[in-house]
């Protein structure tokens, strides 16, 4: 059998189409020849050498910004924060709320200044260490926040191409 290894250089600034404002963070290629379509083709294989995201994708999302404190939800600006900013957002979103970070554990802990038992929710707990899909409930005004803080935001890059599609017949 004969395997063919063909490379292909795309660059940025090649695209012919730049979309989503001043950021460029959606671009699009006309007319890439990446794989030819061939009877019998058994496999393609596709990687990324390399890729850049300049602050063009937040780790706080319009899906993970929202945390309901009490009944009240509140709503995290959309943009890229540190553990410490993001901290002091929330503080300053929650009256009387305070954040503590343990850099050893990379863990949050909670407390309120005068509320004994507080429950949390929403989806920003995805990111503070803790299920979106749960309620917790503090034990005298302090709570413990169980998974590490995740603030890395998008881990994968998405290729879509009618290209890298293979003509395969069955035998």
């Amino acid at each position: 059998m004969r395997t063919e290894t063909v490379f292909f250089n795309i660059e940025s600034f090649n695209a012919d189409l730049l979309m989503n404002g001043s950021k460029n963070s959606r671009l699009l290629y006309n007319d890439l020849p990446l794989v030819q379509r061939k009877f019998g083709c058994r496999r393609v294989v596709v990687g990324v050498d390399h890729a850049t995201f300049p602050n063009s994708i937040y780790n706080i999302n319009q899906y993970y910004n929202t945390i309901v404190f009490q009944g009240t939800t509140y709503t995290v600006a959309v943009g890229n924060y540190t553990v410490n900013s993001l901290m002091t957002h929330l503080q300053n979103l929650i009256s009387g709320l305070t954040l503590t970070f343990n850099e050893t554990t990379g863990k949050l802990t909670l407390a309120h200044e005068t509320i004994e038992t507080f429950t949390i929710a929403g989806s920003l707990l995805y990111i503070l260490g803790g299920d979106d899909t749960v309620t917790y409930t503090s034990t005298y005004n302090v709570l413990h926040m169980p998974g590490l803080v995740d603030l890395r935001g998008t881990n994968r890059l998405v290729i879509r191409s009618p290209s890298l599609v293979c003509q395969n017949r069955g035998k």
